[in-house]
């Protein structure tokens, strides 16, 4: 755990088996985690391993449609978008990352979205 973000992973991750929430991932965050030896963590902490089916497929080609369409084209994202895409598919009230430009993304996406240190305190959820 000697990842800058392993302690706000670990402090979301007991919020969440404490019942405040529910972590919902895609498969893809899963096979990212394994080389930063956080995977134990975090999957003790994610509820659902959501599958990259056709509806996620389906998501992440009207954002990347999006991304794309744009007058200054957003290109190379499509692993964070489909964290993004996943997280609409499975209905997430918000999305969490640590890192700083898919944070940015998400929210041109419309996804309420936190980042490294700035994840909620409180009743986020309903």
């Amino acid at each position: 755990m000697g990842e800058p973000g392993a302690q706000a992973v670990k402090a979301l991750v007991d919020r969440a088996k404490s019942g405040e929430f529910d972590i919902v991932g895609s498969e893809l965050l899963y096979v990212e985690v394994l080389a930063e030896g956080s995977e134990e963590l975090l999957a003790a902490g994610v509820r659902t391993w959501a599958a990259i089916d056709h509806r996620v497929a389906m998501q992440v080609r009207e954002f990347r449609l999006r991304a794309l369409s744009e007058e200054r084209p957003i290109r190379n994202m499509t692993p964070d978008i489909i964290h993004m895409a996943t997280a609409v598919v499975a209905g997430a009230e918000a999305f969490i990352t640590s890192d700083t430009a898919c944070k940015a993304l998400a929210e041109y996406f419309g996804l309420p979205a936190f980042g490294r240190g700035e994840f909620p305190e409180g009743e986020l959820f309903t």
